[in-house]
């Protein structure tokens, strides 16, 4: 019986590395753009339809339901809550890691947005793999009815530095 979880584990896991590196590819390059959000969106609409993600009530909820789209939280820490806020990390190693192409990280993280879109909320990115020199990403979520001109996204410091 432990045979079936552990082949859908290894399985999930070809599936994530295997469209991790793809969206990592056509994100990379302009000419691909289309692509990249149509194939970022379809995978988080199937994220939201496999794992069943609901509209949260609060943010709290917010913050699981984006953690229950990748069916662990181990990678995809909650750090902490505050001011209506989630914070969170993405350890999930990015093809994107370190080459400062946050531009890119943007258009890969339309899965994460799309996910937590239909759950309710927004999503921005504060710090990307690709420019960072960190192992993992932060990132902030909040109510769709909340402001976030407060938070800056990792493009946007991205593009004030260049």
């Amino acid at each position: 019986m432990n045979a079936i979880p552990c082949e859908m584990n290894s399985a999930s896991k070809y599936f994530t590395k295997f469209f991790l590196n793809l969206l990592g590819y056509t994100s990379q390059r302009n000419y691909l753009d289309g692509v990249t959000k149509a194939l970022a969106a379809s995978l988080g609409k199937l994220a939201v339809s496999m794992r069943k993600i609901d509209e949260a009530k609060d943010v709290e909820t917010l913050g699981k339901m984006w953690q229950r789209a990748f069916g662990s939280d181990q990678n995809h820490p909650v750090t902490k809550i505050e001011n209506e806020t989630v914070y969170a990390e993405i350890h999930t190693h990015c093809p994107l890691r370190g080459t400062g192409d946050v531009k890119a990280c943007h258009k890969m993280m339309h899965f994460d947005r799309t996910i937590v879109n239909q759950a309710g909320g927004k999503f921005i990115v504060l710090e990307s793999q690709s420019n960072s020199g960190k192992t993992f990403c932060s990132v902030a979520m909040r109510m769709k009815s909340q402001d976030f001109s407060d938070l800056r996204e990792a493009q946007e410091n991205a593009n004030k530095n260049s």
